[in-house]
């Protein structure tokens, strides 16, 4: 494998992204990625603690082709600015190379985030259609997506699931204590 390719990027924040690379033996001849392995993140400078991941796709391992992506929910995250990432893939014999590293710059994206595109900062696809005021974001499981909720649906839910916290039922405890008395059935407001 010849050395290590130095390859600048671009990723507009809320957006798909994706770039394919062919990789070649040292006497050009495309280098079988049959049996490999890969991994690429990207950070903000080389030491950052914070980091995102790529999807590797091996796209034709015969002829040295994969492709990094990342989604737009992914990228609507990321740092703006310049920032770093590698491409590190690992043989069938264990052995890890690095084979591709540059810069990315990550430029803002002018309609991220706007409810017109009910896409609220990378969440995915969300219904405001019906949204009232007061209305809270939960996601639902079932749906497999985030969506506004009256708070009441909110509160059931947890009812449901066994899961108020026990600060909440102590304070409801303390407020209504001396106020409600099941067995009369008198309430004092």
């Amino acid at each position: 494998m010849a050395a290590v390719s130095i390859v600048n990027l671009v990723i507009h924040k809320g957006t798909d992204f994706e770039e394919n690379f062919y990789f070649t033996e040292e006497d050009g001849s495309p280098l079988n990625l049959t049996g490999y392995t890969g991994s690429a993140k990207i950070r903000k400078h080389p030491t950052a603690t914070k980091y995102n991941i790529f999807t590797i796709t091996f796209v034709d391992r015969a002829k040295g082709n994969l492709k990094v992506s990342m989604g737009s929910s992914v990228t609507s995250n990321l740092n703006s600015g310049r920032n770093c990432y590698d491409i590190l893939l690992t043989d069938n014999f264990g052995k890890v190379s690095k084979v591709i590293e540059g810069s990315v710059i990550v430029n803002d994206s002018v309609t991220l985030g706007k409810t017109n595109s009910q896409n609220i900062d990378g969440l995915g696809n969300i219904d405001v259609t019906n949204v009232q005021d007061g209305y809270v974001l939960m996601y639902d499981a079932q749906l497999q997506k985030y969506i506004f909720v009256n708070p009441d649906t909110l509160l059931s839910k947890a009812v449901a699931d066994n899961v108020l916290p026990s600060d909440f039922i102590d304070k409801l405890d303390r407020d209504l204590d001396d106020r409600i008395n099941l067995d009369s059935g008198e309430f004092t407001p």
